[in-house]
């Protein structure tokens, strides 16, 4: 009597969408994201001595780099379509996505997939010399059973892109401010 009066707790609090000890979130896709790769841009460094690992990015304005974003099925459910990816989720960040290459793709358990994606360093008109873009996960859109929709899955190390100085960023304006951001993009 006891037993079934915790498997009815604990199916209570899968349903409620409460966390359960040796199970996944509920809606937790069962994928990960490894370190991104980065081709074509040479000012890019893998920072491991820290205490939290980082890859630190260069911006050169209207520079462009492949990034290869690893993606794995770790098991449990069944297969995923992932059908969109994007490595540097920011409202109008400095990074443009330009193209994706690789997509869709399915994944059943066990299976890996790299997805290459091609980008341009473009916004840096916005930010002070200061300004850092700390990206800690890709947004990607899947399709599971229940139907579609976007994850953020977490990188095992933080990438950071640094604003270059006055010199670097030829159209740097002098209000910089978030609204200047939104209003630009409203034109």
């Amino acid at each position: 009597m006891r037993w079934a009066g915790a498997l009815g707790l604990t199916a209570a609090a899968v349903l409620a969408g409460a966390p359960v000890a040796g199970l996944p979130p509920v809606g937790a896709p069962p994928l990960t994201v490894g370190d991104l790769e980065f081709s074509g841009h040479d000012r890019v460094a893998h920072l491991d001595a820290y205490e939290q690992p980082m890859t630190a990015v260069g911006y050169v304005d209207g520079a462009g780099a492949y990034v290869r974003v690893p993606l794995a099925h770790t098991g449990g459910g069944g297969p995923v379509t992932v059908s969109a990816v994007d490595p540097f989720p920011e409202l109008l960040g400095m990074v443009e996505v330009e193209a994706v290459a690789g997509l869709p793709v399915t994944l059943a358990a066990g299976e890996e997939a790299t997805i290459v994606v091609r980008t341009r360093f473009t916004n840096c008109r916005y930010y002070t010399e200061r300004a850092v873009n700390h990206f800690l996960g890709a947004e990607v859109t899947i399709d599971a059973p229940g139907g579609q929709r976007d994850v953020t899955l977490t990188y095992p190390s933080e990438v950071v892109l640094r604003s270059p100085t006055i010199l670097g960023c030829p159209d740097r304006v002098m209000d910089r401010s978030a609204r200047q951001r939104l209003l630009a993009r409203d034109e």
